[in-house]
């Protein structure tokens, strides 16, 4: 189970836990290649669905270098609204501020869940294409098991 900003999400079985490297990631995952990562920033923090959506495209490139455009998917559960984003190309991974490194053949599916009573949740799976198609079903399963916390 995932706790994150007063809302749980129930993991794959197939995915192992990995520790968190900051305060901000809620849960990190290794499924067979691919990563998944829960960020929670606090109430108001992480920006907007819209800005999340630019910044995205900016860190997933087409062939001439250019953002991507994503596929945009939006449903709610209860009171929680789910955005999410899956845009395809060379993913440019690494910490903002430092140098990043370009990973092509990569494909970023990329979540925001607003209405959490802590603040909005930022669920997302990266890797390369194969690996993340693999747990595409799985990781949808993970945004649509969202429930508020006991």
């Amino acid at each position: 189970m995932v706790r994150a900003a007063g809302v749980v999400l129930t993991p794959d079985s197939g995915w192992s836990r990995v520790e968190t490297s900051s305060p901000m990631r809620a849960a990190q995952f290794d499924a067979a290649g691919a990563e998944i990562v829960v960020f929670t920033f606090g109430p108001g923090q992480g920006g907007t669905v819209d800005d999340n959506l630019a910044r995205w495209a900016r860190l997933v490139l087409d062939g001439s270098g250019a953002p991507t455009m994503p596929e945009i998917d939006h449903f709610d559960i209860g009171d929680l609204h789910i955005t999410v984003a899956t845009y395809k190309g060379t993913y440019l991974a690494g910490t903002p501020g430092a140098e990043l490194t370009p990973q092509p053949g990569s494909t970023l599916v990329a979540a925001i869940i607003e209405g959490a009573p802590g603040g909005s949740v930022f669920p997302r799976l990266v890797g390369p294409s194969g690996s993340v198609n693999a747990q595409r079903a799985a990781f949808d399963a993970f945004l649509r098991s969202v429930a508020p916390a006991p």
